[in-house]
This record gives C-alpha cells, structure tokens and sequence, in this order.
C-alpha cells in the first residue's frame, strides 16, 4: 500500500487536504479488504470494507464505503480509496490491504497518516508595548505558537520599522520547548543594547505553511544610568580646568547623557546647585577652587528590580585677578646716581593679581617719546608673596653707553601690560675723557693761554694737570689752580705762567677727578715771546687748534663746581650707606 502523501510511505499531506491510498496487487484479485487502526491505546484494527471487479465490469462494494471515503476499482490488480478531508483526528491511524492470492490471504505494508497542522498565531509575553528593558542586564521573553505540526520553527529579530535592512537576527539566543497539545514555546533570553533603543522586538515561526509574526511587536525602551557629565562653557567642551576673569559672570552648563534623562547637582566652593546650567552672576576670590557636576536617574524596567545610577565629573576652576598697576618702589628718586661699573638694585612691585604676574625691565635708549626702540634688561629676581603680588628686583651694573637712559618696569599678567609710571634716569660717574682740541693762545714772554674741549666730566668735580717741558728736557707736571668755563662755547681755558722768554716748550694735559685721571691730551708746542711788546700779535704762529674764547665765564665756573660737588657728595653718600648697610 501507498499514499500520495510527502512521507516515504505517502501518508503525510496537511489538515483540509485530501490523501489517496493506493492497494496494489501482482495479480488479479477479486477483491481487496481495506483496513484501519486508530491512533488510541488498544484501538483494535477495523475492516472497514472490501472493494473488487465485478463480473459486469464495475466496481463493488462490501459494505458501501463510509462518508468522506471515496473508492474506486483502477483495474483488478490496483485499488484507491481516497479520504476527502484529513482532520487532526486522523493524525497517527494506519491503514492496510490485504487480499486472497493463491487461495491464501496476503496482507500490504502499513501506510501512517500523518496530519500537517500550519501555525495561524504567535503570541508574545509580556504582553507590554512598549517594553522597558536595562541596558546589559539580562531580559527574556517567550514566544507560544498554537497548535500546529510538526513543531515550528521561530526566529527572533529586532527591527528598525523605518529602515528593513537594520533587521537583527537574534534567534541564537534562544530556546525551543514543545507543550501539550502540540503548541510550541520559544524562550528568548538576551542583553539588550543601548543601541537597540527605539526598535521593536518581535517573533515569527513557520512549519510548512505560511510565515507567521507575532501580532505583538513591542517598542524597547532601553534603560541606561548617566555618562560621566562633560562641562561646556560659552560653548566649547571644558576638560581638566579652566580660567576665568573675576568681576565676570560665569555660565557653566553639565551634558549627561541618560534614560530617563538624568538630574543635576552642583556643588562648587561658595555654594550648591541643581539642573544643567550654573550661573554665578560675578566671580571672585571665593569661588576659585574645584566644580563638581553630579548626575543621577532611576531605571525601572518592565520586569527586574528597580535602580539608580548616579556618575560625576569635576573641574578646577581658576578665578583670575588682573593687576591694576605695577610701580617702582626703589629707587625713591627719579634719577640713579651711580659710579660706572658699579652695580645697584632696582624693585618694581606689582598689584595683587593672579596667575602671579610676569614684571619685565626696559631701557628707554634715550628715546621717552617712544618705546619702539626700548631695550629688555634682563639678571633680575623675582618675589611672589602670599596676596598675588610679585616684586622683581633688578641687579644693574653701570657702563658709561648707559648715560641719561631710563629705567622702567612692566608688568602684565592677564590682558593689558601695565608700565610703572616712574622712570629713574642713569646718572653714571666716571673718571673723566681725554681733554681735546687742546690750543695754545695769547702768547706772550712768560705766559701763555691754554683751552681745550670740555668733555664728560664723569659727574664729578674735575681739576687738570698740565705736564710742561723745555726742548730736549724731561716732563715737568704742575697742577692748573683756575680754570674757566665758556658756557658759549662749552671751552675751557687757563693761564700757564712763570715761563722762559724766547723758549721752545711742548704741553700736554690731563683731567682728573676723584675717580681717576685721564689719559694724556696731544702733545702741542709753542715758543715764548722774547719781550712783552704791546704792538705784538695775540696769537703766536707756532700756536695750534685755536679756538675763540667768550663770554660767561664766572658762570660757567659756578654751574661747573656746583654740579661736581652734586655728584661727589651723592656718590660718596651712597658708598657710605652702601657699607653701613652691610656692617
């Protein structure tokens, strides 16, 4: 016996469909019994009827085939029957022919029906839409089929409705049981992603028949506790720290990220806060120090516990104080008195500021018009006090090039670099320059007038000597007890006496101070006259450089010794505190 069923012996077709058993002979029989088992415990096998060729041709019947069964005679050696509607009752029966072949009755194989039931439904729990799942924290749900045979297959996704190629297949996570009465339960247990917010979850399962898909396809609403809080401030991302101007408003806004959103506190030096933005209407000294954002929110899910997250950031905030001005505080005169070489300190001191202020040292390169030309002194040391004030201290060593110059501080540490209002000018004492232009005039028998160019006297009372010879005789040096200033002219000149008539004699000059002497002048020559004679020229011939001589010379003499005491008794004053304070 056969079936045209899809099983091997032919007895599997779906529920609804009809299955033709076919009993075949090897020879002519007359006729054929058919026989079924039911599919109950200690069911007995029943004759249902028996089918054969009649004499006439036909088909007969022993008794009539019963309703919903269709038999028919193909020829003496094949025989149908056709069941017209399988139901789930005829799952599991059996069936068999036999027939009387050399007078002995041989009985067929046995055909099992089996009936096919297509799944029409699944359905889904917890029945939640949308559902709210944890982040990483395991979640299951449970897909049940109705009945249906053989056991479906179900398949698990996760899809994007607004884009069908994000679908995620996640049937791997899950795990098929069979129930009674042939329904079918698929348990999914997974981690849900935080990428998986806002997509649906849904099952679909098929045995045969067509596709099936839950009618429940919830929403995820992934829960997750906050990021770690990020600070913006006037818009750019803040990490580490941050300066600030004091006197200033500060806005400073948390950004966490969070499901459900997160909440915000504050807690900074001077005060607490809640909610994304802080806004401290002006900054001061109080509010320097460290900024912490926390954030917090409250996970519950559709099904697990309920459970708080809180993550914090924190900053440091620096509060800045600009300086209002920075001033030089030693010396308390405008003007340094100093011996060249020499050194001296200078000290600038700026306002009270924070970050501690950076002081710089210029000279002004005789230029206080401007200070494009200004040069940077450096060798100095710096001081920083508790209150945000700094002072620098300027050792400066003297040199003659730096003669008349000024010296100044700056001071800047945020925005604009302050200049100290004071300038102290370098008054520079040295020993005196080589006398120049030296001239013999107004020669006469014992006497002659000597002048010279008045140069540097090095700030200091300055005298000369006069070294004198005779031809092919040694230096004599003799001290000049009167000189006169031409403030026209900016010439000295003095009397050279108590000479030989009608003599050849070379001069050379010196000037001194109480720090030295100078170098030698040229050597000039010139011959007395032989008599004093009133008609005699005023300028010999052997004369040289001669220069005019006018004018103001008392004055010149009293501006000159006035200005060389100045400066002796400032420089011997400063020596004289200099060692009274190292003792």
């Amino acid at each position: 016996m056969t079936g045209n069923g899809t099983s091997i012996d032919g007895g599997r077709t779906t529920l609804g469909n009809a299955l033709s058993l076919t009993c075949s002979a090897t020879e002519n029989v007359r006729f054929v019994s058919w026989r079924k088992t039911a599919n109950t415990p200690g069911s007995p096998e029943l004759k249902l009827l028996a089918s054969g060729v009649l004499s006439n041709a036909t088909c007969g019947f022993d008794p009539p085939p019963p309703s919903g069964l269709i038999c028919i005679c193909v020829s003496a050696r094949e025989y149908t029957c056709t069941i017209q509607a399988l139901t789930v009752a005829d799952n599991g029966d059996r069936w068999r022919c036999d027939a009387a072949i050399d007078g002995q009755f041989k009985f067929s194989n046995y055909v099992f029906i089996t009936v096919n039931v297509h799944i029409t439904k699944l359905e889904m729990s917890p029945n939640v839409d949308p559902v709210s799942l944890t982040a990483n924290q395991s979640a299951q749900f449970t897909c049940t089929s109705d009945f249906g045979r053989p056991t479906p297959s179900v398949y698990w996704f996760i899809d994007d409705t607004t884009n069908k190629e994000s679908v995620i297949n996640i049937t791997i996570l899950s795990v098929i049981t069979t129930v009674s009465e042939n329904a079918t339960i698929s348990t999914l247990t997974f981690m849900p992603l935080k990428t998986y917010h806002n997509l649906r979850l849904y099952c679909s399962g098929n045995n045969g028949g067509p596709t099936v898909s839950s009618t429940l396809k919830p929403l995820l609403n992934i829960l997750f506790g906050p990021t770690h809080p990020e600070f913006n401030y006037n818009g750019s991302i803040v990490t580490g720290s941050l300066a600030v101007s004091s006197g200033k408003s500060f806005p400073l806004t948390c950004k966490s990220n969070g499901n459900p959103h997160p909440s915000f506190t504050w807690t900074y030096p001077g005060g607490t806060a809640t909610g994304e933005n802080l806004v401290i209407s002006r900054m001061d000294q109080q509010h320097d120090g460290k900024y912490t954002c926390s954030s917090r929110n409250t996970m519950t899910p559709s099904m697990g516990s309920i459970r708080s997250e809180t993550t914090y950031s924190s900053i440091s905030v620096q509060v800045n104080v600009p300086i209002t001005h920075v001033e030089m505080v030693n010396p308390a005169s405008n003007m340094v008195f100093i011996k060249d070489h020499d050194s001296t300190t200078l000290e600038c001191k700026t306002s009270p500021g924070k970050p501690l202020a950076i002081i710089k040292w210029y000279k002004d390169n005789r230029t206080p018009e401007n200070n494009i030309d200004d040069v940077e002194t450096y060798s100095s040391n710096v001081q920083s006090f508790p209150d945000g004030v700094i002072k620098s201290v300027l050792n400066y060593t003297a040199t003659r090039g730096d003669e008349d110059m000024r010296l100044y501080c700056t001071g800047n540490n945020i925005g604009q670099t302050l200049t100290s209002s004071r300038h102290a000018k370098l008054i520079i004492a040295s020993s005196p320059d080589v006398p120049s232009s030296v001239a013999v005039t107004k020669v006469a028998s014992t006497s002659v007038r000597v002048s010279l160019r008045n140069l540097s006297t090095g700030h200091m009372l300055q005298w000369f000597t006069i070294k004198v010879k005779e031809e092919d005789s040694e230096w004599i040096e003799q001290s000049v007890l009167a000189a006169f200033f031409n403030l026209s002219s900016s010439d000295v000149y003095f009397e050279l006496t108590m000479l030989e008539q009608s003599t050849q004699y070379s001069i050379r000059v010196y000037a001194e101070n109480i720090l030295g002497q100078s170098g030698p002048s040229d050597i000039v020559s010139f011959k007395t006259l032989s008599t004093d004679a009133s008609d005699s020229p005023s300028t010999s011939p052997q004369s040289f450089n001669v220069g005019a001589i006018s004018g103001g010379v008392v004055g010149g003499v009293i501006l000159e010794f006035f200005i060389g005491i100045l400066g002796l008794w400032i420089i011997m004053n400063r020596r004289t505190n200099s060692q009274g304070g190292t003792n």
